[in-house]
């Protein structure tokens, strides 16, 4: 069992025998992600995660003796009937990264983002923050330019890595007048 926290921290929980237990883990507060491995291998056998609040102590219980697996949660805080019981929700199988772009250049016009030659952003005024943007995890060239223009008019290209499970912060920084982007 692998858990990754909202911080992207992973805890490899091995060899866990059917019925058995650990101990409790802890985790801040966002989304957690678990991959369940069968034992000894790297064969995935179940992608899930669930967003959790602070102050919470649960239980995750992984149910099924052959595939479809479920993850539910117990919520150790409550004392309430669970019925039914929380369950963590499937994650495609393809790994993705989460990528926002923050505007800091007060001389430039409002900006347009692209990821490869798409249009994923645009608008980008100075000062402005755009919203999370999810995409496959991969390598990607990333292109600013002025809002309304062709990708072939982008001002500034880099290319980049992403890995699954990730969030990234593109800031654009410097000054057109200064030639300092």
């Amino acid at each position: 069992l692998e858990v990754t926290n909202s911080k992207g921290q992973v805890k490899n929980l091995t060899n866990i025998p059917y019925k058995g237990a650990t101990q409790f883990i802890s985790v801040p507060i966002g989304t957690v992600r678990i991959r369940l491995f069968k034992a000894g291998t790297q064969t995935l056998l179940l992608r899930v995660g669930k967003s959790l609040s602070g102050g919470f102590y649960g239980t995750v219980i992984v149910t099924g003796i052959a595939p479809p697996y479920q993850v539910q949660l117990l919520d150790e805080t409550s004392q309430n009937p669970q019925i039914p019981l929380a369950k963590f929700e499937p994650i495609s199988d393809i790994a993705k990264f989460k990528l926002r772009a923050v505007q800091c250049v007060p001389d430039a016009p409002p900006v347009d983002i692209f990821v490869d030659s798409t249009r994923v952003m645009d608008g980008l005024r100075f000062n402005d923050a755009s919203s999370m943007l999810d995409l496959d995890s991969g390598n990607y060239k990333l292109s600013i330019g002025p809002t309304g223009q062709p990708v072939g008019n982008t001002v500034v290209s880099t290319n980049l890595s992403f890995k699954p499970d990730s969030i990234y912060t593109m800031i654009s920084v410097g000054m057109i007048s200064k030639a300092t982007l």
